[in-house]
């Protein structure tokens, strides 16, 4: 009974992780949305033409979409 009681337990953290990472995931996403709108309203086309604030949201983008796919990859219960 003790073993069952422990793999319980087990389950249950892995779940709240899983639960976590699930509403992590999702802040990331959005966030995300939220800048790619931003920029494909207000960027020109052209890179060489970006204020210095859109380079930073450009580079913050690019940081945030590697986040999330570190997040994505995340093995739970390890």
């Amino acid at each position: 009974m003790i073993e069952i009681e422990k793999q319980i337990a087990i389950l249950q953290g892995v779940r709240t992780e899983i639960s976590q990472l699930i509403q992590l995931t999702n802040e990331h996403v959005h966030g995300i949305h939220k800048q790619y709108y931003s920029l494909s309203q207000t960027a020109p086309s052209d890179y060489r033409l970006f204020t210095d604030e859109q380079k930073l949201e450009i580079g913050a983008l690019v940081n945030n979409t590697l986040s999330l796919s570190k997040l994505i990859n995340k093995q739970v219960g390890k």
